[in-house]
């Protein structure tokens, strides 16, 4: 069964959902992760990212890649909230 992933760039936190996809079935949830990197923080209140919030996201997103090899993920979605944006 294809194992997926999904990244939830949030404007407090970035969560990866790692799941075993089976038709007619439940998704199997294998992984569960967030990272508290509160993005919309700078956005919301100075108009832009600051160099440490873009640290931990990428240290975040490093994170997710890790946990996405290990599982041999084969499709990959993400989405993001207007703090990206």
């Amino acid at each position: 069964m294809p194992v997926v992933a999904a990244i939830d760039v949030g404007s407090n936190a970035m969560r990866l959902a790692i799941g075993r996809v089976e038709p007619g079935k439940p998704v199997e949830i294998l992984k569960y992760t967030r990272e508290p990197v509160r993005l919309g923080h700078d956005v919301f209140t100075t108009g832009a990212l600051s160099p440490e919030t873009i640290h931990r996201a990428a240290r975040a997103f490093k994170h997710f890649r890790q946990e996405i090899d290990h599982y041999h993920c084969q499709r990959i979605r993400a989405v993001a909230t207007s703090a990206v944006r």
